[in-house]
């Protein structure tokens, strides 16, 4: 606990913004409710895919016709996850961020915030970082199933690091965006009403980078894995 407390403090020393944020949201039953709801759906899947029943020969390089292989079922798996992550960072994530500001809106502690002796670029760290915390959580919950899926799927790595790369961009991208409407906005009397009408850009930009993720993703799949690399699954 005192280790805790030390690492609150110099977080707060460093992001006062950001220790407000994760005060405010990090509770026993949010941060169960994040953990069990990304522990529950990776059970379901992976109960359901365990069920396609697989001939032994279609797990390794035997001889036959094999319609389903072991590769096909890890790539099916890649490809929902890599769907799932962004759409729980972007959708999830960007809704509670506008949503965060709404509130502080509709208490009036928004002004107060925007005319903090505190610098701009550490408010909104502390709000893109903070607000949304209990998705990112859900979303590393997500990362080692997506990862031993693409190993078995046989993804090159350099592809898998590219796909977190643009993943995490994305999410900056739009997590920015949905802040600087909100701070800078002529009339302040629309923040209310973000959580209604920012479901058009918020669904334009996760579209957009959807439709670039599921092509890299594509690209990876139909690429072997880069040369001198062992896969620890078989194909």
């Amino acid at each position: 606990m005192e280790r805790w407390a030390d690492f609150l403090e110099r977080l707060g020393d460093w992001n006062p913004q950001l220790l407000r944020e994760i005060r405010a949201r990090v509770k026993p039953r949010t941060l169960l409710v994040a953990i069990v709801a990304s522990v529950v759906l990776q059970i379901l899947m992976f109960a359901a895919f365990a069920q396609v029943p697989l001939p032994p020969e279609c797990w390794g390089e035997g001889e036959g016709f094999c319609p389903v292989t072991g590769q096909l079922l890890w790539r099916v798996q890649f490809y929902i996850l890599s769907v799932l992550i962004p759409l729980w960072l972007y959708v999830l994530g960007g809704f509670t961020l506008v949503d965060d500001l709404s509130r502080e809106e509709f208490r009036g502690t928004l002004s107060f915030i925007r005319i903090a002796p505190r610098s701009s670029s550490s408010i909104i760290l502390g709000k893109i970082l903070g607000a949304p915390i209990l998705s990112f959580l859900g979303a590393a919950l997500l990362l080692p199933y997506h990862i031993l899926s693409g190993f078995g799927a046989r993804v090159p790595l350099s592809a898998l690091f590219s796909y977190y790369l643009l993943v995490g961009a994305g999410a900056g991208f739009i997590y920015c965006f949905g802040i600087l409407v909100a701070f800078f906005t002529a009339d302040l009397k629309v923040v209310p009403r973000l959580g209604n009408i920012s479901g058009v850009p918020f669904l334009y930009g996760f579209f957009c980078l959807y439709f670039a993720i599921i092509y890299l993703v594509g690209t990876s799949l139909r690429h072997g894995p880069p040369s001198g690399l062992s896969w620890p699954f078989p194909p």
